[in-house]
């Protein structure tokens, strides 16, 4: 097992041996990440946690086959291979447009000036009412598009947390969640961080870019950002804000074409990170208001996006409708499983009842054979004895 401490945190899960070096807890690690990552460096991560004699749960977002994975399944037992369960519900039409604005927004701002490519990709993605908007006082103007994007941002902190990453993680029940950053536009890692403190699991996100190139921008606290390099530190706390005690550069190597943290680095980190308390998410006092207004937000998206929320409605209604179906045949087949368990049980009664009938009728019948020897035997005894009575009075008779 590997061994090894970074800075001079405490870890409460290590003790000291008898030689005075560190002894690494075991941990339980979930692993989000893409499909095309594992190749780039992600794969060699989770084998240095395996190495370590962790627990790892790979997360993808599509199934992934390669060799690699199936020589660390053969290697350590406690790796296992998951698909990162899809959003679903019209809560995610809203999410995904709030997160799009927030990234055009973004680009709107003097320093993002020469990123004209990534800008009008952004503008392409980003809703229509917002690209209206824009153009319109006060959002024209600078303090305009500020109150805007403040307003934004608090609607993406406040949108529901998605049930499915929650139950995966609650399930799963990991000492640390491990993020990969999917640098894109709209990109849902902030879902994963949330979902993460949402069950109260610590989270660190691997910030696999240089941080002032990203075009996607990381909104959502983690408990620790990992960087290759010290020089990205600044470049993420600038471009990002994570606060500077929140971001820490394990070393970097060469994967894919691209600088990673190092794999060792990134063991150590996630072992100190998982000693680290969870903070809550963001919007706890906004997301009740937003469910309360579910029913104009279900109005406003059926103006705004009729095809796709038309779609996600046909969708709900049909998922209740197999509900509704699959029900009755849960009852039946549970009255099912009941009936059998009675029908066990009296089928075990009538067995032992049997049971006891034939041990009663096989002690009867052995008792009658035991009368029906001592009977035989007396037929047989009875008349040599009086034939030895009658000899033994005549010979008596004869001597007197």
């Amino acid at each position: 097992m590997k061994e090894g401490t970074i800075g001079d945190v405490a870890d409460s899960g290590r003790g000291v041996g008898a030689a005075g070096e560190a002894v690494h807890r075991r941990r339980r690690v979930l692993l989000f990440t893409r499909g095309s990552d594992v190749d780039a460096g992600f794969g060699s991560m989770a084998g240095a946690m395996l190495e370590r004699d962790h627990d790892v749960v790979l997360a993808l977002d599509h199934p992934r086959r390669s060799s690699a994975l199936s020589e660390l399944s053969r290697r350590h037992p406690g790796f296992e291979q998951i698909r990162i369960p899809a959003r679903r519900g019209l809560w995610r039409i809203p999410a995904g447009a709030t997160k799009r604005g927030l990234d055009y927004l973004r680009y709107l701002q003097p320093e993002r000036a020469g990123a004209d490519q990534p800008r009008d990709l952004a503008r392409q993605r980003a809703p229509r009412v917002l690209r209206a908007l824009v153009r319109l006082p006060p959002f024209r103007w600078s303090f305009g598009r500020r109150m805007l994007g403040w307003l934004l941002r608090h609607l993406d902190a406040a949108m529901p947390i998605p049930r499915s990453t929650k139950v995966l993680i609650k399930e799963r029940s990991p000492d640390v969640v491990v993020i990969s950053q999917w640098i894109a536009l709209g990109s849902s890692e902030a879902e994963l961080v949330r979902s993460a403190h949402a069950t109260k699991t610590p989270s660190v996100l691997v910030m696999s870019g240089t941080g002032g190139t990203d075009p996607a921008q990381i909104r959502d606290m983690p408990t620790l950002a990992v960087v290759g390099e010290q020089q990205q530190v600044n470049d993420v706390v600038q471009v990002h804000g994570i606060p500077r005690d929140r971001v820490q550069a394990v070393g970097a190597e060469a994967a894919g074409g691209a600088r990673l943290p190092s794999s060792s680095g990134m063991v150590d980190a996630v072992d100190e990170a998982a000693t680290k308390r969870a903070s809550a998410p963001p919007g706890r006092l906004l997301r009740p208001v937003l469910w309360l207004l579910a029913p104009l937000l279900l109005l406003m998206l059926l103006v705004l996006h009729p095809v796709s929320t038309s779609k996600e409605c046909i969708s709900v209604v049909r998922h209740i409708g197999r509900q509704m179906r699959a029900r009755p045949r849960k009852a039946a087949k549970v009255r099912a499983g009941e009936r059998k368990a009675v029908a066990g049980s009296a089928s075990q009664e009538r067995r032992v009842r049997s049971d006891d009938t034939r041990e009663r009728k096989s002690v009867r019948a052995q008792e009658k054979q035991r009368k029906r020897e001592g009977r035989q035997h007396r037929k047989t005894t009875r008349p040599k004895a009086r034939a030895r009575a009658s000899a033994e009075t005549e010979k008596a008779r004869t001597e007197a």
